[in-house]
Order: C-alpha cells, then structure tokens, then sequence
C-alpha cells in the first residue's frame, strides 16, 4: 500500500514538473505574457521599482520564467530589505539559502523573521550564518 502511494507520488511530480516547464516555455500562456524579457531586465526593473508591491510583482513574473535563479532571489531580498519589508523576502530567503548556503542577507532575513515569529533558536542560529557570510552588512 505505501508503494503504490510512493509511485502516485513521483508520477505526480513528474507530471508538474513537465507541466510547469512547457506552460513556462510556451508563449501562449497568459500567465507569461507580462513578464519582464530575461532577468537582467527584472532586477533592473525591481531596483527602480517605487514599492514592494511592484518589486513582488516583478519577482513573481520572472521566477515563473526561471524559478531558483540566485541573481533574483538576492535582488529581490536586498530591495524588501532596503523598502523595509523583509517579511515579504521570508520565503525567498529560505529558498535562497537552500540553493546556497552562503548568503549572508537571507540569513538575516531568516534571522530577523524567526525572532519575530518567536523561534529563538533558529533566529539565533541564522544570525550566526548571517554573520559569518555578511558580517558587514548594516541589515
């Protein structure tokens, strides 16, 4: 019994996983149509962006077209810093710091989110890998 729900489970991940890339890849799809052209052009467009309401929008579009790219998760994060809206980079900080270890700014995030959800234990050890990764960064 528990076989045949392992087998329904990896058959199900497949078949998003090749969903997601064709309904990414295809130009028809109107989720994709506003998006920014690469990611060059989205983290521009996140730095000149007035709020985090346009940044989150912007970050939103292109990590459908290229879900897991470093350079966008890390402009995204340092912009929800610099807006002052950390609690909006939480879930890419954790993203982030799964794809590599070493980003200190995540690491603050992280630090600074579990403080305020009342995890002190994982709000202390991400300080530390703040620190160790970013140890002069004001944030």
């Amino acid at each position: 019994m528990i076989w045949m729900f392992t087998i329904a489970a990896l058959v199900a991940m497949a078949a998003f996983s090749v969903s997601g890339v064709v309904a990414a890849d295809a130009p028809s799809d109107p989720t994709v149509t506003n998006r920014p052209a690469g990611i060059p052009n989205a983290i521009s467009a996140m730095k000149s962006a007035s709020d985090a309401a346009q940044v989150r929008q912007v970050f939103e579009a292109a990590d459908k077209a290229s879900p897991r790219n470093l350079q966008l998760h890390q402009a995204f994060i340092r912009r929800m810093v610099d807006l002052t809206r950390p609690e909006l980079a939480y879930g890419p900080a954790r993203t982030l710091v799964g794809m590599q270890a070493d980003q200190g700014l995540a690491w603050a995030v992280i630090a600074d989110m579990s403080a305020r959800y009342d995890r002190p234990h994982m709000a202390m050890w991400a300080a530390v890998l703040a620190v160790r990764h970013l140890p002069d960064d004001p944030y």
